[in-house]
């Protein structure tokens, strides 16, 4: 595997996004949402912190936490002339959409979070619209990347859902054309998660853009073992590559088995493989030529050293997508 890098993921901009919607809710006289009161921003986490998504959501928990931590430890968030500090309620939606669902109306009718940071799964996400929405408080998700997490059935805005990360059309192509341009694939193959409209949006767009031929498009079901049909099928016709757009708990058993069958070729993903888990379920000697897109910034040295020295974590065990961490400190 060429890395392991994985986000602690855009949570610098996860978490000004979200003070920003808490101040503008203490700035104004609207009677909708939850106004900020008293000397805290009160900002819910409604994430997965265990289920399949759960390592993805624990980086996440970790990078907001540190973003809120460096926000309190400048003195908190000026909210019409006065300094507030941030206030964290963190819950875990087990990623499970009637959790995160009941997450969310616990966040904004007990706690009375003035805004919410998350969900990681655009599923789980897309289950605490309706609560938010009548509460009219907004969230923000950092990887929910269907093109329609925003927009109400109408096609309009959805008005308090938001989000940090790019589409699925975005990565599905840049997949495409890493597959073609880069590994001079010409013939592939997609293996997808099915039971998440993170892996049916993935594989179309990687479909829509891929300029070789597709000769065959196989799906599976989150919480599948057993890949070894669908897989020799795959080697019987020769591909080049294989595209298996989903969640690091499937896709490493789905690369573990490939090279046990003597597939070879170039397996390429999403970053719902950017967990150390994947290698480890794999196999560290089965985890090689495997490549998968993912956000990353490696410009800031100063919040890498920040993220080794605050929480013990090393290069190559999170994904530095936190450019916009001094973005959250200037709020101020």
């Amino acid at each position: 595997m060429k890395s392991t890098i994985k986000k602690i993921s855009y949570i610098a901009s996860m978490v000004a996004m979200a003070v920003v919607f808490a101040g503008c809710s203490a700035a104004t006289s609207s009677s909708k949402g939850n106004p900020q009161t008293g000397n805290t921003i009160k900002i819910g986490e409604n994430m997965e912190l265990s289920g399949a998504a759960g390592g993805y959501g624990n980086q996440m928990n970790q990078g907001i936490k540190m973003a809120v931590d460096q926000i309190n430890k400048d003195g908190g968030i000026n909210v019409n002339g006065k300094k507030k500090k941030v206030q964290l309620i963190i819950k875990d939606n087990k990623t499970s959409t009637n959790t995160s669902a009941s997450v969310a109306t616990q966040l904004v009718n007990n706690n009375k979070v003035n805004a919410i940071v998350g969900t990681a799964t655009t599923n789980a996400g897309t289950a605490q619209i309706p609560n938010i929405t009548k509460a009219a408080v907004p969230a923000v998700s950092p990887s929910a990347t269907d093109p329609n997490f925003t927009l109400q059935k109408s096609g309009k805005v959805q008005p308090y859902v938001f989000r940090a990360c790019y589409q699925n059309n975005f990565q599905g192509g840049i997949g495409a054309k890493f597959a073609y341009n880069d590994l001079k694939a010409r013939r592939v193959a997609v293996l997808y998660d099915n039971s998440t409209d993170y892996g049916t949006g993935l594989q179309k767009a990687f479909k829509n853009s891929f300029k070789g031929k597709v000769v065959d498009t196989q799906a599976y079901t989150e919480g599948d073992k057993d890949f070894n049909a669908i897989l020799t099928s795959f080697k019987n016709k020769k591909v080049d590559a294989i595209y298996v757009p989903g969640y690091y708990t499937e896709v490493g058993l789905i690369v573990k088995q490939a090279r046990q069958a003597g597939i070879k070729v170039p397996i390429i993903g999403t970053d719902g493989m950017a967990d150390p888990k994947l290698a480890q379920i794999a196999g560290n000697k089965n985890a090689h030529n495997v490549y998968y897109t993912t956000p990353f910034q490696s410009r800031h040295q100063q919040i890498i050293q920040l993220l080794r020295s605050s929480w013990l974590i090393t290069r190559k065990s999170i994904m530095l997508k936190l450019q916009l961490l001094r973005a959250c400190i200037r709020f101020d």
